[in-house]
């Protein structure tokens, strides 16, 4: 739809006259003319009434020209939109993460972006690593908060270090040291679900295998080979989730 037209003929409502429409749009009262005669041409009905004194809506132009106002709106909007999307200060973000992020770190550090950039929005997916990483795959996010390595083919950015912590019965050789070795823990059994998506459990998988440590999946079951207590606090664990 050729708008222009239609920015013209307001204008020259607005004026009242074809000649100051004219200056005020740096066209010639002629191009203007030509205008007008294409829009009652369109629309088929008389829509300006030209006397020596102006140019007065005819009541056919009374009765279109909010529609051609609304047009013009619209029209310009577009446009401020456009550039808006075009600078990056309006549109839509997805950004994919999982729980303990969504909770604690997101809402501090979207309040603070959108109170520069107010017409952009959000779209949060929320899951695990295996999610995450599949959702950066397909391109359904733009962005993500994830567990290293990132996604193959993704650019990433460190962030944060968090610590693991390994809870330890009482009198456990470990127990008393400030930090422990993985391979240290390896070799005793533990509470670890192989079978689910507890974020934790990739993160213990991810470190044994980076330091060449074999963990036994009938240990790290929780229904083998440990306290009932513990296999219990596993068990309430894994049904909460």
């Amino acid at each position: 739809m050729d708008v222009k037209k239609y920015e013209v003929f307001e204008k020259t409502v607005e004026k009242a006259s074809l000649t100051r429409a004219a200056e005020e749009l740096g066209l010639t009262q002629s191009g203007v003319s030509h205008i007008i005669a294409a829009v009652e041409a369109e629309l088929e009905l008389p829509l300006l009434r030209r006397t020596r004194t102006g140019a007065r809506l005819t009541p056919e132009g009374e009765a279109v020209i909010p529609f051609i106002r609304e047009i013009v709106s619209q029209e310009q909007q577009l446009r401020q939109k456009a550039a808006q999307l075009r600078a990056g200060t309006a549109g839509s973000i997805r950004i994919g993460t999982f729980t303990s992020v969504a909770t604690h770190w997101l809402p501090g550090m979207m309040m603070q972006f959108q109170q520069q950039y107010p017409q952009v929005e959000f779209q949060l997916f929320n899951g695990d690593y295996h999610d995450v990483d599949r959702w950066l795959a397909e391109g359904s996010v733009d962005l993500a908060f994830t567990a290293q390595p990132a996604e193959t083919g993704c650019r990433s950015v460190p962030l944060y270090q968090d610590a693991l912590m390994a809870i330890l019965p009482v009198g456990h050789p470990l127990a008393a040291q400030p930090v422990c070795r993985v391979e240290e823990l390896a070799r005793d059994a533990f509470i670890l679900d192989m079978d689910t998506k507890f974020l934790c459990s990739e993160d213990c998988k991810g470190l044994c295998s980076g330091c060449g440590a074999n963990l036994n999946r009938e240990a790290c079951r929780c229904k083998k080979a440990v306290d009932p207590r513990l296999a219990r606090l596993a068990q309430l664990l894994q049904n909460d989730e």
